[in-house]
């Protein structure tokens, strides 16, 4: 396999590199989509602040159980799939269902007003 070298990180595959740059890309528009949602509310509904999060937790379980399975437990490694891809996919979505569990908390109580 070929290493693939962005913003100072070393990839083991261009196709790791490119969901990298997606999950960075889907992370920035869901904050953007967040702030735009406590600055402009339109519905008191919670559960709309988090949409964008909610499917990108679901995006990177989904990516992360399928890893699992084509790797092996992660005892396989290809160009497409690979251990690394396995934590990289838990790992951001963990950071998923903390932005829920803390902030959605937050907005229970009430944003701050100004």
């Amino acid at each position: 396999m070929e290493l693939v070298e962005f913003w100072g990180l070393t990839f083991r595959s261009a196709s790791h590199m490119h969901w990298f740059q997606l999950s960075v890309g889907g992370f920035i528009v869901s904050n953007v989509w967040f702030l735009l949602r406590c600055i402009f509310p339109r519905e008191q509904k919670i559960f709309s602040f988090f949409i964008p999060w909610f499917c990108l937790f679901w995006w990177h379980v989904v990516t992360s159980v399928s890893a699992i399975a084509i790797t092996k437990f992660g005892t396989v490694n290809g160009p497409r799939y690979s251990v690394d891809c396995i934590w990289f996919n838990a790992l951001a979505a963990g950071i998923y269902f903390v932005l829920f569990y803390f902030i959605g908390r937050l907005l229970k109580r009430g944003l701050p007003k100004n």
